[in-house]
């Protein structure tokens, strides 16, 4: 529990004090009053913060990696409860846990509730466990550097499905998917683990060589290494920028750790933790959650809505395609076409429900273009 001091020089010890205490506990959360003001719209009269205070503010919780705890609720947590023309609003309380702990807790949810009798709304804090989410595949853009990789695309393509042609393209994919699910087992797993193992077999090889200079033997070994652990730690920033969603920035100029939290708080978005139902009511809990949706659309899809008939008059009085962009509405679609849409979407958009994003089918462009 935290009460920052009305004093921004004084607030400067409790962030300190947070600094310190920072890897002493592996999951924490801040819950409080920081008064520190931010987020306040413009559109209420406020008290300008201090920003020697703010840059203090968002160095600390940026050494402890602290976020926001998603939540709902009183968008202010602080009003001085005046008339109109003297009212001020702001948001002084917050919650705020580290990477650490979102990842135990992932489905954290924070309420603001009404003040009440109290100037500062009280803050309710809800902890479910991990709904352990099941993976599915998604193409990663590092396999296509293995040796092996194309090969073993092709391979799996070339192998006989029998049933449509929309059923044989599916039926090829989930054929090269089972395939680079074993090429990733035994290459890619725990990508972080092996960079760490290769850059420490390369540097005891080093060690070793400097007692035996001209070993032939040691010599080519540490090269090998070198290659082994180079293509790893190129995988791995391959990796963590694709799932990470981020293009803008050089690996080296970030730790592992800051992808890593980028991925759990993609991780974080994928999980519905709280709604409204149709009813109004408030559902928290991930099964609770579950039934919310299901009642919904079980009422929307399971019952009849009267409709007016069409009114034929808004057809004929709007405007009518040519004859020729009619016919060319309805004209085959040539393969050049095809190439060119697929080869305008972003080599890392997010795939399909496949899992195979538009960079796999631009690299095997060669060998799938006349089954896609």
């Amino acid at each position: 529990m935290v009460y920052g001091s009305n004093d921004p020089k004084i607030r400067e010890d409790l962030w300190t004090a947070l600094s310190s205490i920072q890897h002493s506990v592996t999951s924490w959360v801040l819950l409080g009053d920081f008064n520190v003001i931010r987020d306040v719209s413009e559109k209420v009269s406020f008290i300008p913060p201090d920003l020697d205070d703010i840059l203090a503010f968002n160095t600390c919780f940026l050494n402890c990696h602290l976020d926001d705890i998603r939540g709902s609720g009183c968008e202010y947590t602080w009003t001085n409860k005046q008339d109109d023309s003297t009212r001020t609003w702001s948001k002084l309380d917050r919650a705020l846990a580290n990477l650490d702990w979102f990842n135990q807790f992932p489905t954290t949810y924070a309420t603001f509730l009404p003040a009440g009798i109290s100037d500062h709304s009280p803050v309710l804090v809800n902890v479910f466990d991990d709904p352990h989410l099941q993976s599915r595949f998604s193409f990663l853009n590092c396999w296509t550097t293995h040796p092996s990789y194309r090969t073993l695309v092709t391979q799996a393509w070339q192998l006989t499905v029998q049933g449509n042609d929309m059923f044989k393209v599916f039926g090829k994919l989930k054929n090269v998917r089972a395939s680079l699910y074993a090429l990733h087992k035994q290459n890619y797993s725990d990508i972080s683990t092996r960079v760490v193992a290769a850059k420490a077999a390369l540097m005891d090889c080093q060690v070793i060589l400097q007692s035996c200079p001209l070993s032939q033997d040691l010599i080519l070994k540490e090269k090998q290494l070198l290659v082994d652990y180079s293509a790893l730690k190129q995988a791995e920033m391959s990796f963590l920028k694709q799932r990470a969603k981020v293009d803008n920035i050089k690996h080296e100029d970030c730790s592992p750790k800051y992808f890593f939290s980028r991925l759990q708080e993609r991780k974080n978005q994928q999980i519905i933790g709280r709604i409204v139902d149709r009813h109004g009511t408030e559902r928290i809990g991930l099964s609770y959650v579950a039934e919310g949706f299901v009642d919904y659309y079980t009422h929307l899809l399971g019952s009849t809505t009267p409709t007016s008939p069409l009114d034929a008059t808004l057809i004929q009085q709007g405007s009518c395609v040519s004859p020729d962009d009619s016919a060319s509405l309805i004209k085959p679609i040539s393969l050049d076409e095809i190439k060119a849409a697929l080869f305008s979407i972003g080599f890392d958009k997010s795939p399909g429900p496949d899992g195979f994003s538009s960079g796999f089918f631009k690299d095997s462009w060669e060998l799938i273009s006349s089954d896609f």
